[in-house]
């Protein structure tokens, strides 16, 4: 496989991202904005912000679906499992807070769960499986650009 068929299905995803990258530097560059970070957290970026959330959201229905080759009727199916699913995770992770192993055991069951809902909604074993390496993957692709960022901001001061 060469490298440029390796990288073709990454091309939209990161075309967005540059876009909404640029968006977010020009739009810093009016003035009018309070200074970047969130409360206690001088030149980070504000994950609470308006802008944060929804645009991670959007890139990460638009990487899970191309992904994992949704057709218009699976997706209409899968979305509402997959936002059940991760609205039972953040649940979870509330109510075992303090509690790591307690938290981890019950993921892995609410996982387990939603394995066998996917798994009826897409079809096969392996397209289900494909899911939580989507959502792996595309998890590992934001900490990544966050942590080049946070770079980027560290080296401008």
């Amino acid at each position: 496989m060469s490298f440029k068929n390796i990288f073709r299905p990454l091309i939209p995803f990161l075309t967005l991202l540059f876009l909404l990258g640029s968006g977010a530097y020009l739009s810093a560059q009016r003035g009018n904005n309070p200074p970047p970070g969130g409360p206690g957290r001088p030149g980070g970026f504000d994950r609470q912000g308006p802008e944060g959330r929804p645009n991670i959201e959007a890139l990460k229905v638009a990487y899970m679906t191309k992904s994992l080759n949704l057709t218009a009727e699976e997706a209409q199916q899968f979305w509402p499992n997959y936002n059940a699913y991760g609205d039972e995770l953040k649940k979870t992770r509330r109510e075992n807070n303090d509690n790591e192993l307690a938290f981890e055991e019950k993921a892995l069951s609410v996982r387990k769960k939603y394995y066998t809902l996917f798994k009826k909604v897409l079809g096969a074993d392996e397209r289900a499986n494909a899911v939580f390496k989507a959502e792996k993957n595309f998890n590992s692709m934001v900490r990544k650009e966050l942590m080049n960022r946070r770079q980027g901001e560290k080296r401008e001061n």
